[in-house]
């Protein structure tokens, strides 16, 4: 699963649209965190898949929950 794995350098361009996702997000998910943001900002911009466990996670379409 490793070889599979993406690492993402963050920029400008994640750290603004991360700021809008958890802006977003926080009003709805009491504990949403801006690590949560980076993630699926991050995923955005690659156009990747997330596979998580976490609950915080599953109300977005480019996230597959385990």
């Amino acid at each position: 699963m490793l070889n599979r794995c993406v690492v993402v350098e963050l920029d400008d361009e994640i750290g603004i649209e991360a700021g809008k996702i958890h802006a977003e997000m926080k009003p709805k998910v009491k504990d949403f965190g801006m690590i949560d943001a980076l993630i699926l900002a991050s995923a955005n911009k690659k156009g990747l898949k997330v596979l998580t466990g976490d609950k915080h996670f599953e109300h977005f379409e480019n996230v597959v929950m385990l």
